[in-house]
């Protein structure tokens, strides 16, 4: 209390002219407005550029066109570095199946633990064949795990030539395999399921 009577007089004096005493002519007011910023030495602000809106899916979301270049740039090369970088690695044992799949394992493992996924123990298969068209029979997979949860797939078998290869084509999450496969009512057959058919290939989705 004492300390803020003592300002308050010192203020006062200036402020009726004793201040001329001290060399003190005025007492001005202070300016309060922010000053404008200037650049770091050597550098140039950013220059006003293409902006790139929504780049994860958020309209509201903007970036500046040579930073989404960069970035993208960046882990371009990371993706084309991978396979040197994996080499080099794992180490991997080509001498016959038995020891490259020994190699391998340990990744595999690895693999499972980064993706957080569940060892289970699937039942065996139940296969209901849904019917026979321009030389394909279709069947439908589905096979019980854990609990209430199961695997469902339709699987496409060329009947007119021997099957060649497998493959193991996986849709979106909010797809179907009728509608992925277009087997679905309303839909056309896939153009991608029909070029594998014609090669001989087994194929399940």
């Amino acid at each position: 209390m004492r300390r803020s009577l003592s300002l308050c007089m010192i203020m006062g004096f200036i402020a009726c002219g004793g201040g001329h005493m001290w060399g003190i002519d005025s007492v001005g007011p202070v300016d309060m407005q922010p000053q404008t910023a200037s650049f770091l030495h050597g550098t140039l602000p950013l220059a006003t550029a293409e902006k790139v809106e929504g780049v994860d899916g958020d309209v509201s979301h903007v970036i500046d066109q040579k930073q989404y270049d960069q970035i993208g740039n960046y882990f371009l090369q990371l993706i084309a570095a991978t396979p040197t970088e994996r080499d080099k690695l794992w180490q991997l044992d080509f001498s016959s199946v038995r020891a490259y799949e020994t190699s391998l394992h340990a990744h595999r493992e690895s693999l499972t633990r980064m993706l957080g996924m569940v060892q289970v123990q699937p039942q065996p298969p139940q296969v209901t064949v849904l019917g026979e068209a321009d030389g394909t029979k279709i069947e439908e997979v589905t096979i019980a795990l854990e609990g209430d949860s199961s695997m469902r797939a339709l699987l496409f078998v060329p009947t007119v030539a021997s099957s060649k290869a497998a493959v193991i084509a996986i849709p979106d999450a909010d797809q179907g395999p009728e509608e992925f496969s277009g087997v679905a009512e309303g839909l056309e057959t896939a153009e991608w399921l029909k070029q594998l058919l014609g090669r001989g290939m087994v194929v399940a989705g």
